[in-house]
């Protein structure tokens, strides 16, 4: 028993059919006994033992790929994150500039440009909070 290149678990009794190199797992026939010389007493154990493996074989690479996925997507949200911080910063710096500008000058302009200003950084904070969920 052996798996191949596309992770396919491959059995055989013919030794001709065997892979080059030493990654073969040899199972005995039940009449002859188990790789540690014990007789097995059905097939369905066998199969059990061997369908155990599959799955575990499989459950591993599943979380193996599920672990590498997570950490691309974490690499390219990294980025995305940072500028987002950054924005939500400037929006945050500007609200405060366009406050204290219209407690000074209470005219119609300076209170239209801190009230667009405070909507741009909830804008921004609401950008950076879906991104921070996807991390």
């Amino acid at each position: 028993m052996w798996t191949d290149e596309e992770g396919v678990v491959q059995i055989t009794d013919n030794p001709h059919r065997l892979p080059p190199g030493g990654d073969v797992e040899r199972i005995r026939d039940r009449n002859r006994g188990d790789a540690n010389g014990q007789s097995l007493p059905d097939k369905g154990q066998y199969i059990e033992a061997v369908t155990e493996k599959v799955e575990e074989e499989e459950a591993v690479s599943e979380r193996t790929r599920e672990t590498a996925e997570e950490e691309a997507h974490r690499r390219e949200l990294e980025p995305k994150l940072e500028q987002a911080r950054e924005e939500y910063a400037l929006a945050k710096g500007l609200v405060e500039k366009r406050r204290r500008q219209y407690s000074r000058k209470r005219t119609r302009p300076s209170r239209d440009q801190y009230r667009h200003a405070l909507a741009d950084q909830a804008e921004k904070m609401e950008k950076l909070r879906e991104l921070e969920k996807q991390k």
